[in-house]
Formats: structure tokens, sequence, C-alpha cells
């Protein structure tokens, strides 16, 4: 998880846009508008609910548990984690 932030966190940078094998930028932005690095690796608990996903292979999360564990709120952060994460 903190290795993951470390590594990942600005994947992306600020545009969301990356250099493929061929040098050209591609747009690697999530269905939210935000950089890759930043959505999934932002923080420890972006990463490890990405660690977590990955780990179970549900796709479920992507659609519906990560909108709302992603919102300017820390209090609904943390229970949609837990609510989300009990059915688990």
């Amino acid at each position: 998880g903190i290795l993951a932030v470390e590594f990942w966190s600005t994947y992306g940078g600020s545009t969301g846009e990356v250099p493929n094998e061929r040098g050209e930028l591609v747009d690697i932005t999530t269905p939210e508008g935000l950089p890759f690095g930043y959505e999934y690796f932002g923080n420890f608990p972006k990463s490890m609910f990405t660690m977590f996903q990955v780990l179970t292979g549900d796709s479920w999360s992507e659609s519906v548990a990560r909108p709302t564990i992603h919102t300017p709120d820390a209090l609904v952060n943390i229970a949609s984690g837990i609510f989300f994460a009990s059915f688990f």
C-alpha cells in the first residue's frame, strides 16, 4: 500500500497523459476524469482499496463503491468503505 502510493500516485501527472512505447501521449484518465495514478494510488486508503480490488478480482467496486469512497467528506469515505467491505 505505502509503496504503491510512493511509486504510482503521480502516474499520469496532472493532465492524465503518459507516453506510450512510441512516444505518443495517451490519455489515461479514469471515468471520473482524474489522472489514473491519483484515482487509484493517490493516498494510502485509495491504494489499499485498489489492492483489495486486484486481490479479489472484483469489478463491481469500480462503478459502485469507488465513487462513494472518494468524496471530499472524509467521514462519508470511511463509512462507505466500511459498509462495502463488510459485505465481502
